[in-house]
């Protein structure tokens, strides 16, 4: 997986530890480098459960192929010869912060 797709696992790590009741105190009082790691960690943490949940056969086909049918005429392969199973573990892991509450 290329660098530039953790940027969106790591963006619902952040909406996600900002946004929660369980973190967003704790989020207030870091700063800097401590904050960058929290915020790794719970980005990681759902990047790890997209790929879970996208080797289950049902949803993890089924979840692709609506993948491909709502993003058609975005061409994934010019970013990086990226496949489409790549770009959907990274866009279900910002779902998974940005919904998680």
């Amino acid at each position: 997986m290329p660098f530039n797709l953790l940027l969106l696992p790591l963006l619902g790590g952040y909406i996600f530890s900002t946004f929660s009741n369980r973190t967003k105190w704790e989020v207030k009082r870091y700063e800097g480098q401590r904050l960058i790691l929290y915020v790794s960690f719970w980005g990681t943490f759902f990047l790890f459960v997209s790929i879970i949940l996208l080797n289950i056969p049902v949803l993890g086909d089924n979840f692709i192929l609506s993948f491909k049918f709502l993003f058609k005429n975005f061409n994934v392969n010019r970013l990086n010869n990226l496949t489409e199973e790549q770009f959907a573990v990274s866009v279900l892991a910002f779902l998974l912060g940005a919904i998680a509450k």
